[in-house]
Protein backbone atom coordinates (compact mmCIF):
# COMPACT_ATOMS: atom_id res chain seq x y z
CA UNK A 1 0.00 0.00 0.00
CA UNK A 2 1.62 3.44 -1.07
CA UNK A 3 0.59 6.11 1.23
CA UNK A 4 -0.53 9.55 -0.55
CA UNK A 5 -0.54 12.53 1.24
CA UNK A 6 -3.29 14.18 0.29
CA UNK A 7 -4.06 18.47 0.04
CA UNK A 8 -8.15 18.48 1.47
CA UNK A 9 -9.58 19.24 -2.03
CA UNK A 10 -8.63 16.23 -3.44
CA UNK A 11 -9.27 14.03 0.06
CA UNK A 12 -12.49 15.75 -0.05
CA UNK A 13 -13.23 14.18 -3.32
CA UNK A 14 -12.10 10.77 -2.73
CA UNK A 15 -14.58 11.46 0.59
CA UNK A 16 -17.17 12.38 -2.12
CA UNK A 17 -16.50 9.16 -4.20
CA UNK A 18 -16.95 6.59 -1.18
CA UNK A 19 -20.99 5.01 -0.28
CA UNK A 20 -20.49 2.52 2.19
CA UNK A 21 -17.89 2.60 4.14
CA UNK A 22 -16.61 1.45 7.75
CA UNK A 23 -15.09 4.27 10.31
CA UNK A 24 -12.95 3.59 12.53
CA UNK A 25 -10.77 6.18 15.36
CA UNK A 26 -8.30 5.67 18.49
CA UNK A 27 -8.60 3.80 21.60
CA UNK A 28 -10.05 5.08 24.61
CA UNK A 29 -12.14 7.66 21.94
CA UNK A 30 -12.38 11.18 23.35
CA UNK A 31 -15.18 13.75 22.40
CA UNK A 32 -13.54 14.41 18.93
CA UNK A 33 -12.69 10.95 18.31
CA UNK A 34 -16.63 10.26 19.01
CA UNK A 35 -17.87 13.54 17.59
CA UNK A 36 -15.59 12.87 14.09
CA UNK A 37 -16.80 9.31 13.64
CA UNK A 38 -20.15 9.19 14.46
CA UNK A 39 -20.65 13.04 12.80
CA UNK A 40 -19.31 11.71 9.83
CA UNK A 41 -21.36 8.47 9.73
CA UNK A 42 -24.01 11.39 10.04
CA UNK A 43 -22.77 12.75 7.18
CA UNK A 44 -22.70 10.21 4.85
CA UNK A 45 -26.30 9.47 5.77
CA UNK A 46 -27.25 12.60 5.42
CA UNK A 47 -25.80 12.93 1.42
CA UNK A 48 -27.08 9.27 0.49
CA UNK A 49 -24.23 7.00 1.60
CA UNK A 50 -23.92 4.34 3.86
CA UNK A 51 -21.79 4.56 6.94
CA UNK A 52 -20.98 1.92 10.17
CA UNK A 53 -18.69 3.26 12.89
CA UNK A 54 -16.51 0.97 14.33
CA UNK A 55 -16.17 0.97 18.55
CA UNK A 56 -14.99 -2.22 19.91
CA UNK A 57 -14.69 -0.37 23.66
CA UNK A 58 -17.79 0.72 25.31
CA UNK A 59 -18.86 4.48 24.58
CA UNK A 60 -17.85 6.82 27.75
CA UNK A 61 -21.11 7.44 29.87
CA UNK A 62 -20.88 11.20 29.32
CA UNK A 63 -20.94 10.61 25.50
CA UNK A 64 -23.45 7.97 25.17
CA UNK A 65 -26.60 9.98 24.22
CA UNK A 66 -24.35 11.38 21.35
CA UNK A 67 -24.03 7.82 19.51
CA UNK A 68 -28.01 7.40 19.54
CA UNK A 69 -28.86 6.81 16.06
CA UNK A 70 -25.43 5.98 14.06
CA UNK A 71 -25.05 2.37 13.11
CA UNK A 72 -22.26 0.97 15.72
CA UNK A 73 -20.35 -1.89 15.31
CA UNK A 74 -18.41 -3.51 18.13
CA UNK A 75 -16.98 -5.86 16.66
CA UNK A 76 -15.48 -5.81 12.98
CA UNK A 77 -17.12 -7.99 9.92
CA UNK A 78 -14.09 -10.94 9.51
CA UNK A 79 -13.71 -9.86 5.76
CA UNK A 80 -14.65 -5.79 5.55
CA UNK A 81 -13.73 -5.57 1.75
CA UNK A 82 -16.69 -7.59 1.24
CA UNK A 83 -19.15 -5.36 2.53
CA UNK A 84 -17.57 -1.53 2.59
CA UNK A 85 -16.19 0.26 0.00
CA UNK A 86 -13.14 1.11 2.37
CA UNK A 87 -12.29 2.32 5.68
CA UNK A 88 -11.93 5.67 6.87
CA UNK A 89 -9.89 6.36 10.32
CA UNK A 90 -10.31 9.77 11.77
CA UNK A 91 -8.13 11.61 14.57
CA UNK A 92 -5.82 8.76 15.27
CA UNK A 93 -2.26 9.47 14.65
CA UNK A 94 -0.43 5.66 14.85
CA UNK A 95 -1.15 1.98 13.48
CA UNK A 96 -1.46 0.58 16.81
CA UNK A 97 -3.89 3.38 18.47
CA UNK A 98 -6.74 2.11 15.97
CA UNK A 99 -9.29 0.70 17.83
CA UNK A 100 -10.02 -2.08 15.60
CA UNK A 101 -10.92 -4.89 18.34
CA UNK A 102 -9.46 -8.37 18.30
CA UNK A 103 -8.75 -10.04 15.59
CA UNK A 104 -8.87 -7.49 13.30
CA UNK A 105 -5.64 -6.98 11.69
CA UNK A 106 -4.93 -3.17 10.81
CA UNK A 107 -3.47 -1.88 9.00
CA UNK A 108 -4.84 -3.90 5.64
CA UNK A 109 -4.21 -4.50 2.47
CA UNK A 110 -7.40 -6.03 1.12
CA UNK A 111 -9.32 -2.65 1.47
CA UNK A 112 -8.76 0.93 0.46
CA UNK A 113 -7.84 3.30 3.42
CA UNK A 114 -8.52 7.21 4.07
CA UNK A 115 -6.76 8.72 7.04
CA UNK A 116 -7.96 12.19 8.17
CA UNK A 117 -6.35 13.52 11.33
CA UNK A 118 -4.91 16.65 13.01
CA UNK A 119 -2.16 15.49 14.80
CA UNK A 120 1.20 16.22 13.93
CA UNK A 121 3.63 13.24 13.09
CA UNK A 122 0.67 10.83 11.80
CA UNK A 123 1.84 7.26 11.08
CA UNK A 124 -1.29 5.59 10.20
CA UNK A 125 -0.68 3.60 6.93
CA UNK A 126 -3.14 4.77 4.75
CA UNK A 127 -3.83 4.79 0.50
CA UNK A 128 -4.88 8.35 0.86
CA UNK A 129 -4.19 10.08 3.77
CA UNK A 130 -4.50 14.38 4.63
CA UNK A 131 -3.18 15.48 7.90
CA UNK A 132 -3.90 19.31 8.81
CA UNK A 133 -2.02 19.80 12.30
CA UNK A 134 -3.25 23.48 12.01
CA UNK A 135 -6.78 22.46 12.45
CA UNK A 136 -7.95 22.40 16.14
CA UNK A 137 -9.91 19.06 15.41
CA UNK A 138 -10.55 16.45 13.16
CA UNK A 139 -14.12 17.21 13.32
CA UNK A 140 -13.46 20.88 12.04
CA UNK A 141 -11.60 19.08 8.86
CA UNK A 142 -14.46 16.87 8.50
CA UNK A 143 -16.68 20.30 7.93
CA UNK A 144 -14.42 21.89 5.15
CA UNK A 145 -14.75 18.66 3.01
CA UNK A 146 -18.41 18.58 3.18
CA UNK A 147 -18.20 22.14 2.11
CA UNK A 148 -15.50 21.54 -0.54
CA UNK A 149 -18.17 19.12 -1.94
CA UNK A 150 -21.32 20.57 -0.98
CA UNK A 151 -22.72 18.24 1.24
CA UNK A 152 -25.67 19.10 3.34
CA UNK A 153 -24.66 18.98 7.34
CA UNK A 154 -27.59 17.73 9.09
CA UNK A 155 -29.04 19.01 13.10
CA UNK A 156 -27.50 15.76 14.01
CA UNK A 157 -24.04 15.87 12.16
CA UNK A 158 -23.50 19.20 13.06
CA UNK A 159 -24.52 18.54 16.67
CA UNK A 160 -21.60 15.88 16.79
CA UNK A 161 -19.06 17.55 14.75
CA UNK A 162 -19.29 20.50 17.06
CA UNK A 163 -19.04 17.57 19.92
CA UNK A 164 -15.65 17.31 18.77
CA UNK A 165 -14.79 20.70 18.13
CA UNK A 166 -15.80 22.12 21.72
CA UNK A 167 -14.14 19.23 23.53
CA UNK A 168 -11.02 18.82 21.35
CA UNK A 169 -10.34 23.21 22.32
CA UNK A 170 -11.73 22.92 25.85
CA UNK A 171 -14.99 24.95 25.08
CA UNK A 172 -12.54 27.31 23.04
CA UNK A 173 -10.45 28.06 25.44
CA UNK A 174 -7.18 26.30 24.65
CA UNK A 175 -4.52 28.06 22.60
CA UNK A 176 -5.54 25.80 18.74
CA UNK A 177 -8.86 27.72 19.52
CA UNK A 178 -8.20 30.25 15.79
CA UNK A 179 -10.31 32.26 13.78
CA UNK A 180 -11.71 29.45 11.32
CA UNK A 181 -12.41 27.17 14.34
CA UNK A 182 -15.06 29.82 15.78
CA UNK A 183 -16.12 30.48 12.06
CA UNK A 184 -16.45 26.94 11.76
CA UNK A 185 -18.58 26.51 15.18
CA UNK A 186 -20.85 29.18 13.87
CA UNK A 187 -21.63 27.24 10.70
CA UNK A 188 -22.30 24.50 12.51
CA UNK A 189 -25.05 26.26 14.67
CA UNK A 190 -26.53 27.99 11.53
CA UNK A 191 -27.02 23.95 10.42
CA UNK A 192 -29.22 23.73 13.85
CA UNK A 193 -26.24 22.05 16.16
CA UNK A 194 -27.50 21.36 19.71
CA UNK A 195 -24.94 23.26 21.62
CA UNK A 196 -26.61 23.21 24.38
CA UNK A 197 -26.77 19.62 24.97
CA UNK A 198 -23.27 19.22 24.48
CA UNK A 199 -22.38 21.44 26.71
CA UNK A 200 -24.60 19.87 29.72
CA UNK A 201 -23.42 16.28 28.88
CA UNK A 202 -19.90 17.08 28.41
CA UNK A 203 -19.88 19.70 31.47
CA UNK A 204 -22.16 19.93 33.36
CA UNK A 205 -23.02 16.64 34.45
CA UNK A 206 -20.49 15.12 36.70
CA UNK A 207 -21.26 11.82 38.47
CA UNK A 208 -20.87 13.03 42.39
CA UNK A 209 -18.55 9.52 42.73
CA UNK A 210 -16.38 11.42 39.62
CA UNK A 211 -16.18 14.94 42.10
CA UNK A 212 -15.23 12.86 45.21
CA UNK A 213 -12.61 10.88 43.02
CA UNK A 214 -11.53 14.67 41.91
CA UNK A 215 -10.90 15.98 45.25
CA UNK A 216 -9.21 12.95 46.47
CA UNK A 217 -6.98 12.70 43.77
CA UNK A 218 -6.11 16.53 44.06
CA UNK A 219 -5.34 16.72 47.48
CA UNK A 220 -3.83 13.02 47.91
CA UNK A 221 -2.27 11.73 45.56
CA UNK A 222 -0.83 15.22 43.31
CA UNK A 223 2.81 16.38 43.75
CA UNK A 224 3.19 20.22 43.28
CA UNK A 225 7.36 20.05 41.53
CA UNK A 226 9.79 22.45 40.20
CA UNK A 227 8.55 25.81 42.57
CA UNK A 228 4.97 24.75 41.51
CA UNK A 229 5.71 24.69 37.63
CA UNK A 230 4.84 20.70 37.59
CA UNK A 231 2.19 19.09 38.86
CA UNK A 232 2.06 15.18 38.91
CA UNK A 233 -1.06 12.98 39.93
CA UNK A 234 -0.35 9.11 40.36
CA UNK A 235 -3.49 7.50 40.33
CA UNK A 236 -3.26 4.42 42.46
CA UNK A 237 -5.84 1.34 41.38
CA UNK A 238 -7.48 1.32 45.30
CA UNK A 239 -8.56 4.99 44.52
CA UNK A 240 -10.44 3.74 41.63
CA UNK A 241 -11.78 1.09 43.43
CA UNK A 242 -13.00 3.12 46.43
CA UNK A 243 -15.00 5.21 44.45
CA UNK A 244 -15.93 2.64 41.42
CA UNK A 245 -14.61 4.59 39.10
CA UNK A 246 -13.42 3.89 35.68
CA UNK A 247 -10.72 5.70 33.88
CA UNK A 248 -12.43 5.31 30.94
CA UNK A 249 -14.50 8.45 31.83
CA UNK A 250 -11.49 10.09 32.96
CA UNK A 251 -10.46 12.56 30.05
CA UNK A 252 -11.41 15.93 31.96
CA UNK A 253 -9.55 14.42 35.31
CA UNK A 254 -5.98 16.60 33.81
CA UNK A 255 -7.52 19.44 33.65
CA UNK A 256 -8.15 20.24 37.44
CA UNK A 257 -3.94 19.70 37.20
CA UNK A 258 -3.76 21.99 34.57
CA UNK A 259 -6.23 24.87 35.86
CA UNK A 260 -3.88 25.04 39.51
CA UNK A 261 -2.18 28.86 39.38
CA UNK A 262 1.69 28.53 38.80
CA UNK A 263 1.71 25.30 36.43
CA UNK A 264 3.09 24.95 33.71
CA UNK A 265 3.51 20.87 32.84
CA UNK A 266 0.31 18.88 34.62
CA UNK A 267 0.52 14.88 33.89
CA UNK A 268 -1.58 12.03 34.89
CA UNK A 269 -0.38 8.95 35.39
CA UNK A 270 -2.45 5.11 35.80
CA UNK A 271 -2.32 1.89 35.25
CA UNK A 272 -4.00 -0.16 32.66
CA UNK A 273 -5.31 -3.28 33.03
CA UNK A 274 -2.35 -4.68 30.95
CA UNK A 275 -0.11 -3.40 33.87
CA UNK A 276 1.22 -0.51 31.62
CA UNK A 277 1.44 2.82 32.78
CA UNK A 278 -0.71 5.30 30.72
CA UNK A 279 0.39 8.96 30.88
CA UNK A 280 -1.48 12.04 30.23
CA UNK A 281 0.46 15.48 29.06
CA UNK A 282 -0.69 18.72 29.13
CA UNK A 283 0.77 22.23 28.70
CA UNK A 284 -0.41 25.78 29.00
CA UNK A 285 2.96 27.05 28.56
CA UNK A 286 3.90 27.46 24.65
CA UNK A 287 7.41 28.04 25.73
CA UNK A 288 7.15 24.57 27.42
CA UNK A 289 5.00 21.99 25.09
CA UNK A 290 4.47 18.67 26.16
CA UNK A 291 4.30 16.81 22.30
CA UNK A 292 8.12 16.76 21.96
CA UNK A 293 8.19 15.36 25.80
CA UNK A 294 5.73 12.34 24.76
CA UNK A 295 7.15 11.42 21.80
CA UNK A 296 10.63 11.29 22.85
CA UNK A 297 9.36 8.82 25.09
CA UNK A 298 7.61 6.99 22.51
CA UNK A 299 4.07 8.86 23.05
CA UNK A 300 2.51 11.45 20.49
CA UNK A 301 -0.23 14.23 20.42
CA UNK A 302 -0.41 17.83 20.53
CA UNK A 303 2.11 20.41 21.32
CA UNK A 304 -0.03 21.37 24.35
CA UNK A 305 -2.30 17.77 25.11
CA UNK A 306 -0.08 14.37 24.92
CA UNK A 307 0.30 11.04 25.95
CA UNK A 308 2.09 8.33 26.00
CA UNK A 309 2.01 4.29 27.60
CA UNK A 310 4.90 2.93 28.93
CA UNK A 311 5.20 -0.54 29.39
CA UNK A 312 8.33 -1.84 31.23
CA UNK A 313 7.86 0.08 34.33
CA UNK A 314 5.47 0.64 37.61
CA UNK A 315 3.56 3.85 38.27
CA UNK A 316 6.75 4.75 40.63
CA UNK A 317 9.33 4.44 38.28
CA UNK A 318 7.29 5.86 35.07
CA UNK A 319 7.10 8.93 37.70
CA UNK A 320 10.48 9.06 37.97
CA UNK A 321 11.25 8.65 34.48
CA UNK A 322 8.91 11.56 33.50
CA UNK A 323 9.94 13.72 36.40
CA UNK A 324 13.64 13.73 34.67
CA UNK A 325 12.05 14.47 31.22
CA UNK A 326 10.30 17.21 32.68
CA UNK A 327 13.25 18.68 34.12
CA UNK A 328 14.92 19.51 31.02
CA UNK A 329 11.91 21.75 30.17
CA UNK A 330 11.50 23.43 32.95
Amino acid sequence: MITRNLDIVYAADILRQLDNVLILTHVKPDGDALGSALGLAALMRGNMRHAKVLLPEPVPEKYRIFAEGVDILTQAPENPEDEFDALIVVDCAANERVAAGAGFDFPREDISILNIDHHPGNAVKAEWTCVLPEAAATAEILVRMANLIDWDITPQAATLLLLGIITDTGCFRFSNTKPETLRTAAELLENDADQAMIIDAVYFSMPRSQQLFTAEMVQTHTVLDFDGQYACAVIPEELCKKYQFNMRDGETLIESLREIRGVKIAALLYQTADKKVKISLRSKDPETPVGPLARSLGGGGHEMAAGVTLGDCDLQGAAAILRGEVSKLL
